[in-house]
């Protein structure tokens, strides 16, 4: 009896054991792939302070995500570029040691933006989006390779904080501004199938960031004046046209980019590669999105290039953003 009773313990101290093990490996592993994801979409400094999964409860916290400026001025102004206070989530628990990693419900909350210019017009939400503009394309970066894939059914962002530095700014005829603004969270942001299908999990770092200055621009343009319409034509040029119009329509959120856009094009800023085609874009988008009469009734299908190209100069001219 006494032998079956050592052994019985010995069973139970290695289940104990193997279970603490698995914790341990379970939340490094998670640690690792929301730290190193970050870090790879936005190549710059991240720490994270930890990351914990509960098996038994199919729950996932995340506690102090914190992505640093771009190296130099940008960091001097504002250590940080986005922190995160706290994430949880429900997550399928056996999914966490598998290639994918399937997240039914996630909630980002308490988040901190810093948003910085200076007087050689470098910004530094400008460094960072073109970072995350090498995942716009078909297929994500080769280095994406080897991550885990992440797919988020539900994803739910609030309590939002933007802290602003923004020098004088002549192309877009801004002063200077400086302050703090929290966006109302009357109604979270809530997004769907996120990473549909499973994508790296830097992949969904770059789509979450780039849906969280979505928002920001969204709620900020009648605070910080036309220091908005620089973020605006990053975010254009960053995800294109069509992809910022539906995350707005999908947010409910009021920002006619099309506008804005037009704006930028009369001040003669330059937003980056492919402006142009954006702003050509919006207007063609205006003309064959049933606005047909309000612009001067249908247009003949069989005019010359020569007309339409004069059509949407027109368009973009009678365009009034403010």
């Amino acid at each position: 009896m006494k032998w079956l009773l050592r052994i019985g313990l010995i069973v139970v101290l290695l289940v104990v054991v193997v279970a603490v093990a698995a914790f341990i490996l379970i939340d490094n592993i998670a640690t690792a792939a929301v730290k190193n994801g970050a870090a790879y979409a936005t190549q710059t400094d991240v720490e994270v302070e930890a990351v914990d999964i509960s098996i038994v409860g199919a729950s996932a916290t995340i506690t102090n995500l914190d992505i640093k400026n771009p190296d130099g001025p940008f960091r001097e102004k504002f250590d940080s570029f986005l922190k995160l206070g706290d994430a949880s989530a429900e997550v399928t628990a056996g999914s966490v040691m598998s290639e994918l990693i399937e997240i039914p419900e996630i909630t980002l909350s308490n988040i901190e933006i810093s948003l910085v210019s200076f007087d050689d017009g470098k910004k530094n939400y400008e460094v960072i989006l073109e970072s995350l503009k090498r995942f716009q394309g078909d297929e994500p970066p080769k280095e994406t390779e080897s991550e885990k894939q992440v797919v988020i059914k539900k994803l739910i962002i609030k309590n939002i904080t933007v802290k602003y530095d923004f020098a004088k700014d002549p192309a877009l005829g801004a002063v200077p501004a400086k302050g703090t603004i929290t966006i109302a969270d009357d109604e979270p942001m809530v997004l769907t199938d996120v990473g549909s299908g499973g994508v790296p999990m830097s992949q969904i770092t770059a789509d979450i960031i780039t849906d969280i200055l979505i928002q920001v621009t969204a709620n900020m343009g009648s605070q910080i004046g036309d220091h908005i319409l620089g973020l605006t034509g990053s975010l254009a040029d960053t995800v294109g046209l069509d992809k910022l119009n539906s995350t707005l329509q999908e947010l409910d959120l009021d920002l006619d980019v099309g506008k804005q856009l037009n704006k930028l094009k009369d001040l003669g800023v330059d937003i980056g590669g492919g402006a142009g085609d954006i702003i050509k874009g919006a207007a063609k988008d205006i003309i064959g999105g049933g606005l047909n009469d309000v612009f001067g009734g249908d247009k003949d299908k069989d005019k010359d290039k020569e007309s339409e190209e004069e059509e949407e100069e027109g368009v973009l001219e009678g365009l009034n953003p403010f």
